[in-house]
């Protein structure tokens, strides 16, 4: 079975109380849109479960709605669907289910979050819904378990019947896409209008739309939005500092033990300072990126975070960008790697494009501690109307990176005119809603092992070929006479352990001068020192330059 829904519907909700512990996080076959599939055993049926990403019409916008389709177009013949409909909002949710119905699949609709439709004071006749589409519903909620045993029972009933067995599909032109299209609407309106039943003592206006009033003013929406913006960072930055000293204290000692326990000064060199380095230099910025996540899918799963993107619509719209591009730049304060990941829920192709191009502008936290420290050397600990000088500094790196990716979306606006794309003014607003403890941790669990599975490797493994370029080759003669020195010191009677000790280290770091300058490295930095020289760099420096890219 393949879930499917819009955005916002619950559909990830319901898949992941389904799947429980059990579902596997891959990609789909030639792109990085990840995909979530399970095996599931119910009634003594297996079955295999995948949720698609959120699809609003069967003619795509955006990189997800375009993998989901290609992938229920190469579904086997006998899959079969469950869309999954915001039980609040049926006549728009119930087009997307009958939409895949009129291509061909075997649809079953779970209306979810049922719970918050009788809080409502709405009444769903389901029996008559299905009566008049054809395909089953069923009413579930996703975030208390309401109705979901049934749903399995009916599920596991199909696939043991084959009763899900769909017809090959129709090859559906650009031309009867639009006829569907037009009709399916009316044809939502015709299912739920006899079947839903409000009650006359129902307000005319609900709580989300008085909370938007607030929340989405032309004044206050904004204020609102930047004091959210203003904890929400310094909240990361607060609670985040604590918990990545810990890691890079426990880094520390851990490789103070391995440099005792690990035999061999090479092989010792190696874990160390190669792949110990290499990892530590992910694992401190977790902390981070899931604070920042958390914080985010709190926003996000409540609802606030489409309504922020409601706003920043207004602002982006002179630079040819839309809302949508704020998820992405927000995570690329955290670092630009999920933010870049998350640019593929941009529809249109330019402002995903700039949106990618831009996200490294954005200061994010792996430039915190070169900020810190020259902010620290070069401004002056004083208070500036009450407000620290350093703190308006870091601020303003903050700002300085805001405007000149704006500045630089403003110029590829013009300067890629050549590709297509037609700005999208579509942003669903869902309910507000209180987002459940266990989505918020399964969220931020997905992108923090996507950052360490996708990011981790890379720079782990780059560390891994850094240290081995500064290592090799090796001068084992100059290391043999400097060994022979070394037990000759040692081995002196005439010498206190003070002077023996600093004869020792002295020796250590000439023979890691000696081997710096030796190693691969240490010659591609005499080779391009020229080209440095003009700015007062030897050629350890160069070094240091080429191995920070």
């Amino acid at each position: 079975y393949y879930l499917a829904g819009r955005p916002n519907s619950g559909k990830t909700s319901l898949f992941n109380l389904l799947a429980g512990a059990r579902e596997r996080v891959g990609n789909y076959a030639g792109c990085t849109v990840e995909k979530k599939t399970a095996d599931v055993d119910w009634f003594g049926q297996g079955i295999s479960l995948t949720d698609l990403p959120g699809i609003i019409s069967i003619k795509p916008n955006s990189i997800d709605e375009k993998v989901a389709l290609r992938e229920l177009d190469n579904a086997p013949l006998e899959a079969g669907v469950l869309a999954v409909v915001d039980g609040n909002n049926l006549p728009q949710e119930l087009e997307l289910p009958l939409l895949l119905k009129e291509r061909g699949y075997s649809v079953t609709v779970a209306v979810n979050m049922m719970d918050e439709v009788r809080a409502n004071r709405k009444i769903l006749n389901l029996a008559g819904m299905r009566d008049l589409a054809g395909i089953p519903f069923f009413g579930i909620s996703a975030k208390t378990g309401e109705g979901v045993e049934a749903l399995k029972k009916f599920l596991a009933e199909r696939e043991e019947n084959k009763a899900g067995n769909r017809r090959p599909i129709a090859n559906l032109d650009n031309k009867s896409v639009a006829h569907i299209l037009d009709q399916v609407e009316p044809e939502a309106s015709r299912i739920v209008s006899p079947n839903l039943t409000e009650s006359k003592n129902r307000p005319l206006e609900s709580a989300t739309d008085r909370i938007d009033a607030f929340l989405t003013h032309r004044l206050l929406g904004p204020i609102v939005f930047l004091s959210a913006m203003f904890l929400l960072f310094q909240s990361v930055f607060a609670w985040a500092a604590p918990a990545s000293d810990l890691i890079e204290s426990a880094l520390s000692a851990t490789g103070d033990w391995l440099r005792l326990v690990v035999p061999g000064e090479l092989l010792s060199s190696l874990v160390v300072d190669g792949i110990l380095a290499g990892v530590g230099a992910v694992l401190v910025f977790v902390p981070q990126i899931a604070i920042l996540f958390t914080l985010i899918a709190l926003l996000e799963l409540s609802g606030y975070l489409p309504r922020a993107a409601y706003m920043i619509d207004r602002v982006m719209k002179p630079y040819g960008l839309d809302g949508k591009v704020f998820v992405p730049l927000l995570s690329s304060m955290a670092c630009a790697v999920p933010g870049i990941m998350a640019a593929r829920s941009v529809e249109n192709p330019r402002s995903r494009l700039v949106t990618i191009m831009i996200s490294p502008l954005m200061t994010c936290s792996a430039r915190l501690p070169v900020y810190t420290l020259l902010i620290a050397t070069f401004v002056p600990a004083t208070r500036v109307s009450g407000l620290s000088l350093q703190g308006l500094v870091m601020a303003g790196m903050y700002v300085l990176g805001i405007v000149m990716a704006l500045v630089t979306a403003l110029v590829l606006r013009f300067s890629l005119s050549t590709i297509e794309g037609r700005r999208i003014d579509f942003i669903h607003l869902p309910r507000y809603r209180w987002p459940s403890f266990k989505n918020v941790i399964y969220y931020v669990k997905i992108r923090v092992f996507s950052f360490l599975r996708k990011a981790g490797t890379i720079i782990a493994g780059m560390s891994i070929l850094l240290w081995a370029i500064l290592s090799f080759p090796r001068d084992n003669s100059f290391v043999g006479a400097q060994k022979e020195l070394k037990a000759g010191i040692q081995a002196s009677a005439s010498l206190s352990e003070e002077a023996k000790a600093a004869a020792l280290e002295h020796i250590e770091q000439r023979l890691a001068q000696h081997q710096l300058e030796f190693s691969l490295g240490g010659r591609i930095g005499k080779l391009v020192e020229p080209i440095f020289a003009p700015l007062g760099y030897d050629w350890k420096l160069s070094i240091g330059l080429l191995a920070s890219l």
